[in-house]
């Protein structure tokens, strides 16, 4: 599942979702001390997560995140408890790579100013699409600065963009020339190879080993649903059905109210709900082939492209929403077509 390496130094990984474990395994070389730390900031299969770390001979560490917390100021002590943690855990003690996904989050700034100060080689991997022009930003005051200086150390500063990090040595992404220039600055631009997961897959059964019989089964990979794109969604789910297509769904990992939206989504030929705590990418190891793949402003269509090819990939776009003109110039950029 993993790239070849000339060398074999280990390397501190920290997740927050089960999509950043799973291209873990595809960057990382087996090495009895690699460690592995997730951050509890998605739903995730556990049996997935020790898997992963043991296809890596990698240390699993499980911390708590945002999963779980009702407000502000819990989340806050747990981001504090976790540091506490990394500093015991000595992330910086020899010459270990460090390899993380969102630069942006409190471990992996620690992280990053400890790790960069012995001069070990910092690797990014991609976080969906944020390091494309597609991907968000975040804003932030004098305020929001000082404040975070106050509660995780003067090493914190507010981030813009994930991976514009200048200590980053290296990005693996899926599509390397669409990077911006932002993040791509200074940067060795890595293709992020697809491994063998169908081991893993067929470990896990998670689906039928048989898989969908129908033809015209398409794969629905959801955002995670808000008051604002819900009546987008039910229009999609339809469109979908009057095309005669049966439906499998995937919910994202960071959707805490599946349950609610089934009932209001209101499904009439519903065949089939993948885990929303494994990547949806592994159910093509499988061997299942659906004739569609389609997404609402997913971070998912253009892994599933580059990966699979001759898989059909379409996006839905809501004609007037707002964003809509980028993410159809980003989809076009790496061919994902619109249904219509």
């Amino acid at each position: 599942m993993r790239f070849e390496a000339k060398e074999q130094v280990g390397t501190v990984i920290i997740c927050h979702t089960p999509l950043h474990c799973l291209l873990a395994a595809f960057i990382c070389v087996p090495n009895p001390t690699n460690r592995l730390f997730f951050i509890s900031d998605a739903n995730i299969d556990y049996e997935f997560l020790r898997r992963i770390a043991s296809d890596i001979s990698a240390r699993l560490v499980v911390l708590p995140g945002s999963q779980g917390c009702r407000n502000i100021a819990s989340r806050l002590l747990r981001r504090r408890a976790n540091l506490k943690f990394l500093k015991r855990a000595q992330i910086a003690s020899g010459n270990e790579r460090l390899l993380i996904f969102n630069d942006v989050a409190v471990e992996d700034q620690f992280a990053i100013h400890v790790v960069s100060r012995n001069g070990s080689p910092i690797w990014l991997g991609e976080d969906g699409v944020a390091i494309y022009d597609v991907g968000g930003e975040f804003r932030s005051s004098k305020v929001d600065t000082w404040l975070g200086k106050l509660l995780y150390g003067t090493w914190w500063s507010p981030k813009r963009k994930i991976g514009a990090d200048s200590r980053i040595h290296k990005v693996f992404a899926a599509c390397p020339s669409l990077v911006t220039a932002e993040v791509a600055k200074g940067k060795d631009l890595q293709q992020l190879v697809l491994g063998n997961g169908s081991g893993l897959a067929s470990q896990l059964g998670f689906l039928n080993p048989e898989g969908p019989r129908s033809n015209r089964v398409a794969l629905v990979i959801l955002p995670v649903i808000t008051a604002e794109n819900i009546s987008i969604m039910k229009f999609l789910l339809r469109q979908l059905l009057s095309d005669g297509f049966k439906v499998v769904l995937k919910f994202h990992p960071r959707e805490r109210r599946q349950d609610k939206y089934m009932s209001e989504l209101d499904f009439g030929n519903l065949y089939g709900i993948l885990p929303d705590n494994i990547p949806c990418e592994l159910a093509f190891f499988s061997g299942i082939m659906f004739k569609l793949v389609i997404g609402f402003r997913s971070s998912a269509l253009h892994l599933i492209k580059a990966f699979f090819p001759e898989i059909d990939v379409r996006f839905w776009e809501s004609s007037h929403g707002a964003g809509s003109s980028s993410w159809r110039r980003f989809y076009k950029q790496v061919e994902v077509s619109e249904y219509l």
